[in-house]
Parts: C-alpha cells; sequence; structure tokens
C-alpha cells in the first residue's frame, strides 16, 4: 500500500468510486458504513494562487499534535458547480509528517458525480497529490491524508467537481469549491534508524526438540538489520498478522543487549524466534522499535513490514489455518499396534457455513475403499498420543484427522509400513555357482519366499530355492545353485510372504508375483 496517500471512504448511506490518476474507475460494492480504499497521487507543477478563495475562522477538531499546526478554512465562489463540504477533522503527526482528515460533501442532486482534489506545497509552488473521487449518492463522509510535510512548510488543498460537459480542462485552483491553508511550525528534529532489513531463516530444524515446531512451520526465525548512527532503538519487536488483520497473532520482543553490532552503526537482530503459528499460512510480518528518538522516549514505533508463509509438513496437512491444523508428529509400529504423536490446535474454527466449533476425530481408513478400521474423538488439543491396536490396522491404510462428517480434513497419510524385503549375493567357487539369501523383516514377520534363478540370456530356470532353505543355511550363507553352468550369466528373481500387525493382514513384496 501506497503510505504517502491513503484514502478513507466511508459512506453515509452511499458508495465512492476511487479513480487513480490515468486508471479505470474502480467500483467499491461494499455499501455499509464505512469503507475504505486507496489511490495514488501524481505531483505535477503549478503557480501558486489563491483566487477566489476567502479565509474563515476554522471549524476543523485538531488533534495529534496539535501545537505544530494552525488552519483556516477557504470559501472559494465555484457558481454553478459549487456544493457544501464541512471540513470535520484534521490530525498532525509530527514525526511521519503526515496530515489525516476527513469531510462531508452534501451536495444534492450530483449523486454519481466526479469530484477532484489536490495538495499543494504553496512554498515550491508544486501540486503534491492528486484525488479523484466518484459518488453514488448526494452525501458522503471521506478521509484523505498527505505527508512529506516540511517544517515551517505552508500547504493547501482544494476540492471541486467539474461540469459532467466541460471542455477545457478542469482548473483546480479557480474552480474549486471548498478547502483549507496548513501552516506548519517549527518542528523538532527526529533521530531514526535507517536502513532496515527483514529476512527469514529458511532452514527448518527442530526446536526444544519438538518435533511440530520446526522452525518455518510452527514458529519463523526473523532477522532484521539497520542503522542506528544515533542509538535510538533500545529493543526491536517482531509481530505476525493475519492479512488484512488488525491484532497480532504471534509476537517477539528482543532487548538491545542481545543485539548485535556490526561495522558502521550497522545494528543486528538475528534469530527472532516467533512461534505459535501455523504450517502452510500467510502472514504480514510487521517490526516495531522502542527507545529514544531525541525529543521523548517511544514505545513500538512501526518501522516496516514484510510478508511469511509458514510451510507445510511434506503436503500431509490438508487444511490449515491459523487457529486450525492437525498433524500426526510421530508414528512407530510396535509388537501391539501402532503408536501416535498428534498435535491439534483448535482454537474455535468452525466449518464452512456453520456457527458451532467443529470436532474432529482421528481415524485409520483402508487405502482401496476408506473403510473406517478404527476412529477416537479428538477432544483434547495440543500433543497426545494415542494406540491403535493390531485388529485395527491394514498395511494399506491411512491416518486421517478429520471432522466427525469428514467434510473438513486436517490430516491425510499413508501409514509408513515398511514391507520385509530380500536381497542376494551371487558368488563362483570354481566349482559351481552359489547364491547367498539375505531378507529383512522390517515392520512384518516373514512367513515364506522364493529365489528363483534363471539364464539372463535363454530365460531357462536352473533352481528355485524356498524360504525353507534359508531357514535351513540361514541369513547370507551360499546355496549351490543346481544346474547353472560355471559361466553362465544368471537372473535372480524373488518374492517374500509375510504377516502384518500381528497377523491382522497379510502380503508380499519382490520382484517376481508368488503363485496363488
Amino acid at each position: 500500500m501506497d503510505r504517502n496517500v491513503r484514502i478513507f471512504i466511508m459512506i453515509i448511506a452511499s458508495t465512492f468510486v476511487l479513480l487513480g490518476c490515468g486508471l479505470s474507475p474502480t467500483t467499491l460494492t461494499t455499501s455499509t458504513f464505512p469503507t475504505t480504499a486507496t489511490t495514488t497521487g501524481v505531483a505535477t507543477t503549478v503557480a501558486t494562487t489563491t483566487e477566489a478563495t476567502t479565509a474563515t475562522t476554522p471549524a476543523i477538531a485538531l488533534s495529534g499534535d496539535t501545537q505544530y499546526v494552525s488552519i483556516s478554512t477557504l470559501n472559494p465562489d465555484a457558481g454553478t458547480n459549487d456544493f457544501d463540504c464541512e471540513f470535520l477533522s484534521l490530525d498532525f503527526d509530527v514525526y511521519e509528517s503526515k496530515v489525516e482528515f476527513s469531510f462531508i460533501i452534501d451536495d444534492p442532486g450530483h449523486g454519481g458525480s466526479l469530484y477532484i482534489a489536490a495538495a499543494f506545497n504553496l512554498d515550491q509552488n508544486s501540486k503534491m497529490k492528486d484525488y479523484y473521487l466518484r459518488t453514488t449518492a448526494d452525501r458522503a463522509l471521506v478521509q484523505l491524508d498527505f505527508n512529506e510535510l516540511k517544517s515551517g512548510g505552508r500547504y493547501m488543498f482544494l476540492i471541486g467537481r467539474p461540469s459532467p460537459d466541460q471542455i477545457t480542462p478542469f482548473q483546480i485552483k479557480t474552480q474549486a469549491a471548498a478547502g483549507f491553508e496548513l501552516t506548519i511550525g517549527i518542528c523538532p528534529t527526529f533521530r531514526r534508524i535507517d536502513d532496515l532489513e527483514i529476512s527469514f531463516d529458511l532452514y527448518q530444524y527442530p526446536i526444544h526438540d519438538d518435533y511440530y515446531a520446526e522452525r518455518g512451520r510452527t514458529s519463523a526465525g526473523v532477522d532484521v538489520s539497520f542503522d542506528d548512527r544515533y542509538d535510538v532503538a533500545s529493543s526491536v519487536t517482531v509481530r505476525f498478522y493475519l492479512p488484512d488483520g488488525e491484532e497480532p497473532v504471534a509476537s517477539t520482543t528482543i532487548a538491545k543487549e542481545d543485539f548485535r553490532t556490526g561495522l558502521h552503526d550497522s545494528i543486528f537482530v538475528d534469530d527472532i524466534i516467533v512461534s505459535d503459528l501455523s504450517p502452510g499460512v500467510e502472514y504480514d510480518v510487521k517490526v516495531f522499535i522502542s527507545g529514544y528518538d531525541g525529543v521523548s522516549d517511544f514505545i513500538d514505533r512501526f518501522v516496516g513490514a514484510s510478508s511469511w508463509t509458514t510451510e507445510n509438513y511434506y503436503d500431509k496437512v490438508t487444511h490449515s489455518t491459523h487457529d486450525l491444523y492437525g498433524i500426526v508428529t510421530d508414528s512407530q509400529i510396535t509388537p501391539m499396534g501402532l503408536e501416535l504423536s498428534v498435535r491439534l490446535k483448535n482454537e474455535g474454527a468452525t466449518a464452512a457455513g456453520g456457527s458451532d466449533p467443529t470436532s474432529f476425530t482421528l481415524r485409520i481408513r483402508t487405502l482401496e475403499d476408506g473403510s473406517i478400521l478404527f476412529e477416537t474423538p479428538l477432544g483434547q488439543t495440543g500433543n497426545t498420543t494415542w494406540s491403535i491396536p493390531n485388529e485395527s490396522l491394514r498395511i494399506d491404510c491411512r491416518i486421517r484427522i478429520e471432522s466427525e462428517d469428514a467434510t473438513v480434513v486436517l490430516f491425510d497419510s499413508a501409514i509408513n509400513f515398511y514391507r520385509p524385503e530380500c536381497d542376494s549375493a551371487v558368488a563362483n567357487d570354481g566349482t559351481r555357482q552359489t547364491i547367498a539369501p539375505y531378507w529383512y523383516e522390517n515392520d512384518g514377520i516373514v512367513t515364506g519366499g522364493m529365489f528363483e534363478i534363471s539364464d539372463r540370456v535363454t530365460h531357462e530356470v536352473y533352481d528355485t530355492i524356498p524360504y525353507a532353505e534359508w531357514i535351513e543355511y540361514g541369513r547370507g550363507t551360499y546355496i549351490p545353485i543346481d544346474n547353472a553352468p560355471l559361466g553362465a550369466s544368471l537372473t535372480i528373481r524373488y518374492y517374500v510372504l509375510f504377516d502384518a500387525f500381528g497377523g491382522a493382514d497379510h502380503g508380499w513384496n519382490g520382484n517376481m508375483t508368488p503363485p496363488v
């Protein structure tokens, strides 16, 4: 957002359309009060005049650093294009060198008209900003701002309405219907920081041995650097916001004693850890400093912003917002079944179209048809552990964290079942060819299998070695291959049969299909 020009349009029984300079009209569809939007100003050079203007006693309510400003309203004569414009308030921020002001346009019979406004620097004979406004009703409340005001400077704001059939260019200085002149007094000189930079540590690793707190997923490492030649900052605060959110959802403050000083007055605030985030969520990141600016102590002055989207958990989290996500942080197959560690964050989130907080359930479903083998409600947020018995498990099944009606799925991942495997080594002892079988149980129990040895060229099968012989000879022991010529090039194929989850399921693995 251009911080130099920000237009807030609040509608009283009306809606505003704003035209950026040279841009197409943009309609604000919100009809409730208030409504906000922005436009961009364009500076051009003009002559300084105050034709047909008369200063009056100000009725504008001043706020902010009022001791540095004086204001007088102007009542130009716009002829047939005249309308009522009441200036209500003006706020001056001496540190930001910015004014924000509000006024009411009351123009019966001219709803939908275009209004042109401008801010001028009277000392430099230049136009600072242009504003293009369009109403859709006769009466509206408008808020505008402009900045880059100078100590001791004089400024003017004018607004007018061109005729719909006007052929000649609209001259705001001679055709304005309302305005005000603003004089800035002698302002103090503030000490400031310069060259602020915000970066993020992309290296992800567990913090405090908690897998769920992996950096980049549910926490962020932020690095801030700046030039502080005047020794302004006493602390740095990093706050995370949801896009368009007004209140921070997480923050961390680092005191001056933890700053790292570099060359040429450079300050580095490294590894600012902001926790309690959620995976796969976009955040706005804002940096604030506290300290002394040469005039007064200050707290949490905004100095810069960035954005950050947290990483997801290897695509296993299918739905995630800041206040809602679920993850299986660890799983382990044991002789008794499956041990799970679950993390659930559910801060009152509701399903789409619902008003009550959504409840979630841990389920084991088959991969083939989604049948439920096991389920238990997740009534507790945070970290919990669960034991799934063998009879509720299958080789091809999935772990899911989902709403009771399964319309919202937070987590979906296959069980990491490692099937038993086989391998072999072939040797020639000078008189015959031999094979040494190897097998590994992994998460199952081997119950059978077969090695088939054939000629790589003719595909003639020389020998088969069943699982009973593997057991008889032992793992890694060479077994003679019958009928295989000493010089033959061999192809080894195998399969292994196994039980899983205490016999609740069965399967096979290998590079050949076992007989039915």
